[in-house]
């Protein structure tokens, strides 16, 4: 399942989602080595990473797939 790049960086550092959008804007975040832009969406095999810094995203908690 992916979830927003802003998410992920949100949630690992405590930060609002506004600041973390902020980060993607400056050209501050990447995925696999290659700049994001707001609502690009990374997957559990996919490298997050903050000022070249890399992220672990596996202890957020992904939405699950509901049938209704």
């Amino acid at each position: 399942m992916e979830v927003r790049v802003s998410r992920i960086i949100a949630e690992y550092y405590d930060y609002t989602r506004r600041e973390a959008e902020d980060y993607i804007r400056q050209g501050r975040v990447t995925v696999n080595g290659s700049k994001v832009q707001i609502g690009d969406k990374a997957g559990s095999g996919d490298i997050v990473a903050l000022d070249d810094v890399s992220v672990s995203y596996t202890h957020l908690t992904l939405p699950t797939k509901r049938i209704v």
